[in-house]
């Protein structure tokens, strides 16, 4: 918005003077005295005039303002205005005087500087730029910014402020001021720049793509990017079509999972997308670590997880002491979602015998209210794992209860194998309890 601070005001009131001889201005006689000629308005800038009596006395002129001068030699008077600084304008009185006391008054009236700002805030994107602002001003103009990546000068005349900025290297925006002086009247243009911009909407990419995959992956940018890749089997360019759209392609993969890198750059700033390609079968499948918590320490024991191929599959214990019982604990596996679940009071086939007494082993989701822990009757609950695969490739079946498990009161806490001799009332103790489970590969 156009912000012009101010334009001309003349000071008004003057009390009845005389008039010059071609204009209008006036004075006050005390005793009459003709003037032929004066010179009464005057430009901010300041200036220079005279006053011409008509008379062939000597004369005397005194000024009552400091910012008017005067001079006499013979019948003429030489006037001097300073420059003014204010943005109104204002008026004095010269007093001129002949030998033989005749008087006249003169106003001599001077309008304000005129100082104006087309824009007082600018906006710039991150990359190096410059834009111009109008400029009206009266008097000379002083221009100072108080950042070192904001330039600003007058050109065009001093009609015109250049305004320039450096490349913001930083993720933040950054502001700052252009401080304009006129006279003894200051404006300010605030100067934003926004942050240098990077960011895909993804960092971390993984697949169950054995036979290859194509990806697209958005990517917000405010200037070019490089594109490398960390192997020869992974490939990113950005569509011809669409610069804010990254094309991913894994190639098709006959061996184990593998982990690329795609590294984006756009001038300081760096961004890396991980790449994780896997087969199912090959990969999810088969032997992981089950980590858990035992006497406060975390300890694992080596599990097979199988599918069955009809949502169906297992989690067989095959590392001791646990493969001496021969463990396989059913579970139903949701492949879509890659998700599996264990169901409470699943009774096993592998049983355990102390004295004269063999139990059958069943499966038992466990919760706590952070104080005590509890086992429910209730089979629709379960221990529910989630599949994840972390930036190194890493996998992982995270576990927690299903939404059996009252949330306002308990937390999951284990999944426990117990000993029973015929389900929830037949619960006769607890082989082991597996605290805060989960598996890893």
């Amino acid at each position: 918005m156009k912000k012009i601070f101010s334009l001309i005001v003349l000071l008004a009131g003057v009390t009845v003077f005389t008039s010059c001889s071609d204009d209008d201005a006036t004075y006050s006689p005390i005793r009459p005295l003709e003037i032929s000629s004066c010179d009464t308005e005057y430009e901010a800038t300041g200036g220079t005039g005279s006053i011409v009596v008509n008379t062939n006395e000597s004369i005397t002129a005194t000024s009552e303002a400091a910012w008017v001068t005067v001079s006499a030699s013979g019948r003429n008077v030489s006037i001097n205005v300073a420059a003014n600084d204010k943005l109104t304008g204002r008026s004095s009185k010269i007093t001129l005087r002949s030998a033989s006391g005749l008087t006249a008054d003169v106003t001599v009236t001077q309008k304000g500087h005129v100082f104006g700002l087309g824009e007082t805030d600018l906006s710039f994107r991150d990359v190096a730029s410059t834009t111009y602002v109008d400029v009206e001003h009266s008097q000379n103009v002083t221009v100072k910014s108080n950042a070192d990546w904001i330039n600003a000068e007058l050109v065009n005349n001093g009609q015109q402020l250049m305004v320039s900025v450096l490349d913001n290297e930083g993720e933040d925006p950054r502001e700052g001021t252009i401080t304009i002086t006129v006279g003894d009247v200051s404006d300010e243009i605030t100067v934003t720049q926004a942050g240098l911009l990077l960011t895909p909407a993804v960092t971390f990419l993984s697949k169950d793509a054995k036979a290859g995959f194509t990806e697209k992956v958005s990517v917000d940018h405010s200037r070019a990017v490089t594109v490398e890749t960390s192997d020869e089997w992974l490939t990113a360019a950005f569509d011809p079509a669409d610069d804010a759209s990254l094309v991913i392609t894994a190639a098709p993969n006959d061996g184990e999972r593998r982990v690329g890198e795609i590294v984006l750059t756009s001038g300081s700033k760096q961004e890396v997308i991980t790449v994780v390609q896997y087969d199912y079968e090959t990969d999810v499948l088969g032997v992981y670590y089950f980590v858990y918590q035992a006497s406060g320490q975390w300890t694992y024991t080596p599990v097979y997880l199988s599918d069955n191929g009809d949502g169906t599959g297992s989690l067989s214990f095959i590392g001791s002491p646990f493969d001496t019982f021969g463990i396989t604990i059913p579970l139903e596996l949701d492949r879509a979602n890659m998700t599996f679940s264990i169901y409470n009071l699943t009774e096993l086939t592998a049983t355990y015998s102390t004295g004269d007494a063999t139990y059958n082993m069943m499966a038992m989701v466990m919760g706590t209210n952070g104080s005590s822990v509890y086992r429910y009757n209730n089979s629709k609950l379960a221990m529910v794992g989630e599949f994840s695969v972390d930036t190194d490739g890493t996998f992982y079946w995270d576990t927690d209860a299903n939404d059996q498990l009252d949330r306002e009161k308990y937390e999951f806490y284990a999944f426990r194998l117990g000993l029973t001799s015929g389900g929830y009332e037949g619960y006769a103790g607890v082989l082991t309890s597996f605290i805060k489970p989960y598996l890893m590969k």
